[in-house]
C-alpha cells in the first residue's frame, strides 16, 4: 500500500470508532443540532428554578411593588396584566408551594419511563417536539393561572417537558457526534441544565416583584415555542435512521454532520453495522431482556449500581437549584 493510499484511511479509535482527521470537527449541522438539544436541557434548568425567587410573590406571602415600571403605573390595575383579569398573586400556604414545586419532578418521572419507547420507535426528533411543545404549553398554563390548581396542571404539563427532553437529549448528542467531540458535546448537556438554572435567577433579579413576576413564566413559553420550531429544522440522529433500515438516509445526515466527509461517514456506519449485529447476537442469547420493564428495573439487583448512580446524579443536581 502506498503512502497516498494509507494517508486516506480514517484513523479508528479503541472503541473501534473513526476519528476524524482532516478538516474541522464541527459542521454548522452538527453545531445546530447540538443547539437545539441544549435547549431542551436550558429549559429543565429554567423551569427547576423558575418559582425560586419569585415564589414568595406569587404566593401573596409578601409584597413587592415596583415604582420604575415602564409606563410608570402606580397599581397593579394600572398594569396589562391588571387591566386584562390577571391575579397580582396566586394565595397558597407553604405546603401548596411545595405541591407545584414537586410535581414538576412527578410528572418528569412519568414522562421519563415512556419517552424511551417512543424515540425508539418514532424516532429522536419526536422526542424532542413532545418535550418543547409541553413546555410551551405548560409554561403558557402558569402564565395565565389565577388558581393554585391551573398553576399546578401547568407545571405538571412542564414536568413532562422536562422528562421527556432530559432522557432524549444526552442520546441523541451521544449518536451524532464524533468521537472525539463526545466527551465535550455529552458535557453540554449538565452545562445546559445549569445555564437554565442561572438564566432563571438573573431574570428574577429584576422581575420578582408584584408587576412583574409572570414574565418570568412567559420566557420558559418562549423558549418552548423556540424549541419546537428549531426541533423540526435539525436532523434526525442518523444512527436511529441506520437501525430502522434506511442506510443511505442515515448516511446523507451523517455526512452532512461530518463536513460532508463520505470516507468518515462509511467507516461509522459500519461500526454501527457491527454494533446492531452483535446486540442482536445478545438479545438472541438472553430474550429476556429484549422487553426490560420499568418494574424490572427496580427489583432486578443486576440494576443496583445503575440505580444508584442515576439517584446519586439526580440527588446532587438538586444542590444546583
Amino acid at each position: 500500500m502506498s503512502s497516498s493510499e494509507g494517508s486516506s484511511l480514517p484513523l479508528i479509535s479503541e472503541e473501534g470508532v473513526p476519528i476524524l482527521k482532516n478538516g474541522s470537527k464541527w459542521s454548522v449541522a452538527l453545531f445546530f443540532s447540538v443547539f437545539v438539544a441544549c435547549l431542551n436541557s436550558i429549559q429543565y434548568g429554567y423551569h427547576m428554578s423558575e418559582l425560586n425567587a419569585p415564589g414568595s410573590v406569587l404566593s401573596c406571602q409578601i409584597s413587592e411593588p415596583i415604582h420604575n415600571y415602564p409606563g410608570g403605573p402606580k397599581s397593579y390595575l394600572d398594569t396589562w396584566f391588571g387591566q386584562n383579569g390577571y391575579a397580582q398573586c396566586i394565595p397558597m400556604d407553604d405546603s401548596q408551594i411545595g405541591i407545584i414545586t414537586s410535581i414538576f419532578s412527578i410528572a418528569g418521572l412519568i414522562a421519563s419511563i415512556f419517552i424511551g419507547g417512543i424515540t425508539e420507535k418514532f424516532g429522536r426528533k419526536t422526542g424532542f417536539v413532545c418535550s418543547s411543545l409541553a413546555y410551551t404549553i405548560g409554561s403558557m398554563i402558569e402564565f395565565t393561572s389565577n388558581s393554585f390548581t391551573t398553576i399546578a396542571i401547568g407545571r405538571f404539563v412542564s414536568g413532562l417537558g422536562a422528562g421527556a427532553g432530559i432522557v432524549t437529549t444526552p442520546i441523541y448528542i451521544n449518536e451524532i457526534s464524533p468521537v472525539e467531540l463526545r466527551g465535550v458535546l455529552g458535557s453540554m448537556n449538565q452545562v445546559s441544565i445549569n445555564g437554565g438554572i442561572l438564566l432563571t435567577q438573573v431574570l428574577a433579579i429584576n422581575w420578582s416583584n408584584d408587576f412583574q413576576w409572570r414574565l418570568i413564566l412567559a420566557v420558559g413559553a418562549i423558549i418552548g415555542a423556540i424549541n419546537f420550531v428549531a426541533a423540526a429544522l435539525i436532523h434526525e440522529s442518523p444512527k436511529w435512521v441506520a437501525l430502522k433500515g434506511n442506510y443511505t438516509g442515515a448516511f446523507n445526515i451523517l455526512t452532512s454532520l461530518r463536513n460532508g466527509d463520505d470516507q468518515l461517514s462509511t467507516s461509522e456506519m459500519n461500526v454501527w453495522k457491527m454494533e446492531d449485529k452483535a446486540h442482536i447476537d445478545f438479545i438472541r442469547q438472553h430474550p429476556h431482556l429484549e422487553n426490560l420493564q420499568f418494574y424490572q428495573y427496580l427489583t432486578d439487583k443486576n440494576y443496583f449500581s445503575s440505580r444508584i448512580i442515576a439517584a446519586g446524579v439526580m440527588i446532587g443536581q438538586q444542590f444546583c437549584d
